[in-house]
């Protein structure tokens, strides 16, 4: 019989310590969406194809630079940004800061510095910037609270 009574009470204090590390991990989301915290929204960013600015002989290449990852948009943006006008310079830009963002956190924020002295509050982009800025730069959000 107290072998019985000790398996009950092994599975109860597996089942209270699962139903424990749920309601944590909820009460962080909730506490983190609260605080103004977002991840790097990469559904967020409108399509090149809506956004003026990309040649259209250079779309094909950038989405072959896209499927490489990081390192292939860093290559294609070393190539051909010149080529590239804003809001779409700045839309790909984004794509790259979303891709090297979980691997070098300094290099996108490099970029969105960048991106931030070239576009506007009025560019198409400009709520996927902020966005990436929250992301990013959560200590600026908080000096402009005080």
């Amino acid at each position: 019989m107290q072998e019985f009574i000790k398996k009950v009470l092994t599975v109860a204090l597996i089942l209270f310590l699962l139903w424990l590390g749920v309601k944590i991990y909820h009460l962080t989301i909730h506490a983190m969406r609260s605080a103004g915290f977002q991840e790097a929204p990469a559904a967020t960013a409108p399509s090149t194809q809506e956004t003026p600015g990309l040649p259209p002989d250079l779309k094909q290449s950038l989405e072959e630079a896209k499927k490489q990852g990081a390192d292939g948009l860093r290559a294609w943006l070393a190539q051909h940004a010149w080529e590239v006008q804003d809001p779409t310079l700045a839309e790909i830009e984004m794509d790259y800061v979303v891709l090297v963002g979980p691997s070098d956190p300094d290099e996108a924020k490099r970029v969105l510095e960048r991106i931030g002295k070239r576009i506007q509050p009025d560019s198409p982009v400009y709520k996927r910037y902020e966005a990436l800025c929250r992301a990013y730069f959560p200590e600026k959000l908080k000096e402009k609270g005080k």
